[in-house]
C-alpha cells in the first residue's frame, strides 16, 4: 500500500504517514488504530501485552514495526 493509498483510505496526510514511518513524530493510538485498520489488520490488549510487542515509548519504534509485528500475529477468527 502506498502513502498516497493509506492516506486516502484513513483521511490523513501523507506528508504525515511518512513522518510516522520515518519515526518523526508517533501516532496516537486512535490513529494508530485507524492506520491497523486501514491495512487491514488488528490488534487487541493481549497482542500488546506480548513481551515482543514494540513498545512505542523505547528506542523510537517506528509505525513500520508496528505493522510488521501486527502482520506477523496468527489470522483471527471472527
Amino acid at each position: 500500500m502506498t502513502q498516497r493509498e493509506l492516506s486516502s483510505a484513513t483521511g490523513l496526510a501523507s506528508s504525515r504517514i511518512s513522518e510516522y514511518e520515518n519515526g518523526r513524530r508517533d501516532p496516537t493510538v486512535n490513529t494508530l488504530l485507524k492506520l491497523l485498520a486501514a491495512t487491514g489488520h488488528t490488534i487487541t490488549m493481549a497482542d500488546m501485552a506480548d513481551s515482543n510487542f514494540p513498545n512505542p515509548y523505547v528506542n523510537n519504534v517506528r509505525l513500520m514495526d508496528v505493522l510488521d509485528f501486527v502482520d506477523a500475529l496468527p489470522p483471527r477468527r471472527p
